[in-house]
């Protein structure tokens, strides 16, 4: 029961995670949005951004999907893909003061995150529901907070963190 209370939450804080780019609609100039939305099979999305204030929201509905992600910077980064085979790659480089923020989400088969931080505020959230999924993670430098879910079959999970750490881990297999 606490598992999938735990799997409830890390949920839901993905999918209210959106409502952190609502500011980015008035986004002063001096800042980097980037909002993609593709439905569709073997699709492409790829953001690389530097400065401060960037952010990256990418939504992929399909097959075969790849997401790459590359911030330096104060970032945020949003990715949420569904559908079978779909791989999502984040690598962001913070700054002294900033805060960098990434919020992950699949749902389907054979799905793969890859992530990485480094420096400064470093959080992420990453939810994988589906059957042979993997996610790595690493977080190097500075306040690290990672919160990880998988539900599914396969459960492959690598983390790595030196700084802050923070760390909850949910996995569950029905």
């Amino acid at each position: 029961m606490r598992s999938a209370l735990a799997l409830l939450t890390l949920t839901l804080s993905l999918v209210a995670a959106p409502a952190a780019f609502a500011d980015c609609t008035s986004c002063e100039l001096s800042r980097n949005a980037v909002e993609i939305s593709q439905n569709g099979s073997e699709l492409s999305a790829s953001v690389d951004q530097s400065s401060f204030g960037n952010s990256a929201r990418i939504v992929q509905t399909g097959h075969a999907n790849t997401t790459n992600i590359a911030q330096t910077g104060a970032a945020q980064a949003f990715v949420l893909q569904t559908g079978r085979g779909n791989t999502a790659s984040l690598a962001q480089q913070g700054e002294l003061g900033g805060v960098s923020r990434a919020w992950l989400a699949q749902a389907g088969e054979d799905n793969a995150i890859e992530a990485s931080q480094s420096g400064a505020g470093n959080e992420l959230a990453a939810l994988q529901l589906g059957e042979r999924n993997a996610l790595a993670v690493q977080q190097i430098g500075d306040d690290n907070r990672a919160m990880l879910g998988q539900a599914g079959t396969d459960l492959s999970l690598s983390l790595t963190q030196m700084g802050g750490a923070v760390i909850t881990i949910l996995q569950r297999n029905p």
